[in-house]
């Protein structure tokens, strides 16, 4: 029973008293609900301690209180189902005893100060093994530090979802996660799980965890394993190139990922591989001319990528029934099998750089061209004013002659008297009654800027001294 007489409340009686503007604290009277079987205050302003006497209650089935700013303590009533204080401001250490939760499915606890980062950080972990019917597990963000204990793999096997993510463990990843058979989704990242090298692990499935993030460089480390699987996860970021240090591998799967930059040519390093599956995912480049270099691989598949040049020959590359490219629309060459079109050449590029060579020399010559004509047109008009009888005409008076007297000797300037044309003017010979000789008739183009200006600088150079 709940009591609300004397109050100015308005409006509906809601069904929970969950995302409101509710503050203060968890009033101790509240202990005092021996039936009480679900409290669910989440999002709202509450602040200081759970009551101890809410712990004391039986028949409690239903703590949730994330989003507010409660502290101090936790709940370990006996028959509590559902437990999350997420995204709250609790401290200290989780209690060892969490054994007596045994109804327990659902433990929430992420975003809070509970961890201070030190070796005792994760010993409660080994308390839930009893909750036989956990089937989430979430204290991610919480500063937890310390190594994982290996008794997190004797957790429920109805455990659907564990998230330890963006803490500050070190250590080890336990090997015995595959004993979590219903696990779907596993978050690890933003840890700094380093030391890898006494795992003597043989063959590692992390397939369909939901892993986020780089795959860390530690990976190399796994110097025992024969078989990697972390397929169809959300891991991002490059393939580390210490991936080639795992020098026993002969099943590599890492399909259906986000992993995106080039192939590592480390892979090549690998002498044992004998199943490499790289599909489905961002990678870009080239393939590693090395790759086919691996004596025992028997299948390859790298298709569903952004890969692009030139595809290999020799090796696994040869057995068109033992390789998959597709979805790569950049590949060229390989074996005729592949049907790829046919990699450029180094021919056609030396094809067009001749081209360019010759386009740029013309454009070049054709100015020089034009000047030599320019030069020797004025020394062939210098070679006339030698003619005395000319130069004493052409000192005494000038010459008066009509347009009519230039068409005629020019014989309408027709193009076999053209000697030379330039960008501002065309020269014709022509013989002229007048001086009873051949002469060099100019015709300026006016209709380029500068022409009387070229013409008047002739006129200079022919002046006798």
């Amino acid at each position: 029973m709940i009591v609300l007489q004397w109050n100015k409340l308005t409006g509906k009686i809601p069904r929970e008293l969950a995302n409101n503007n509710l503050t203060g604290k968890i009033p101790l009277s509240l202990g005092n609900l021996s039936s009480l079987t679900i409290f669910s205050f989440h999002e709202n302003n509450l602040e200081g301690s759970i009551p101890n006497q809410m712990s004391q209650i039986k028949s409690q089935k239903i703590f949730t209180a994330e989003g507010n700013r409660l502290s101090d303590s936790l709940s370990n009533a006996s028959q509590l189902q559902i437990f999350d204080i997420s995204s709250n401001k609790f401290v200290g250490q989780v209690p060892t005893d969490l054994q007596n939760l045994k109804s327990l499915s659902w433990l929430n606890f992420e975003t809070n100060n509970l961890g201070s980062n030190s070796s005792n950080d994760l010993v409660f972990l080994t308390s839930l093994t009893n909750c036989s019917h956990l089937e989430m597990l979430s204290f991610s963000m919480d500063h937890f530090g310390g190594v994982i204990p290996n008794s997190i793999t004797n957790l429920s096997t109805r455990l659907n979802y564990l998230y330890l993510g963006e803490n500050e463990m070190t250590g080890t990843v336990p090997v015995g996660l595959e004993n979590l058979i219903n696990l779907i989704g596993l978050a690890m990242e933003d840890n700094s799980f380093t030391d890898l090298s006494n795992n003597k692990l043989e063959g590692l499935d992390l397939s369909q965890y939901s892993f986020t993030g780089n795959l860390p460089a530690a990976v190399g480390k796994l110097k025992n394993v024969n078989a990697l699987d972390i397929s169809q996860n959300n891991h991002s970021g490059e393939i580390p190139r210490t991936i080639g240090d795992c020098l026993n591998l002969e099943y590599l799967y890492m399909q259906r990922n986000f992993f995106q930059g080039t192939i590592p040519s480390s892979l090549a390093s690998l002498r044992g591989l004998r199943y490499l599956d790289l599909s489905q995912n961002n990678l870009s480049g080239q393939i590693p001319k090395d790759l086919q270099e691996i004596p025992y691989l028997q299948y390859l598949n790298l298709s569903f990528n952004n890969l692009k040049g030139k595809v290999p020959k020799r090796g696994v590359f040869a057995n068109v029934s033992a390789l998959s490219l597709i979805g790569n629309n950049k590949l060229c060459g390989g074996v005729p099998e592949l049907r790829l079109p046919k990699c450029p050449t180094r021919i056609t590029k030396k094809v067009n750089s001749h081209t360019l060579m010759l386009a740029i020399a013309i454009a070049c010559g054709v100015p020089s061209v034009v000047l030599i004509l320019m030069l020797f047109l004025i020394c062939w008009m210098k070679k006339l004013r030698s003619n005395s009888s000319f130069a004493s005409l052409a000192m005494n008076h000038l010459l008066n002659v009509s347009y009519k007297d230039l068409y005629q000797a020019t014989n309408g300037f027709s193009s076999c008297n053209l000697i030379g044309s330039g960008f501002f003017s065309s020269v014709y010979k022509g013989f002229l009654p007048q001086v009873e000789r051949q002469v060099a008739i100019k015709v300026l183009n006016l209709e380029q800027t500068g022409a009387i200006k070229v013409l008047n600088g002739e006129c200079k150079t022919l002046k006798p001294c």
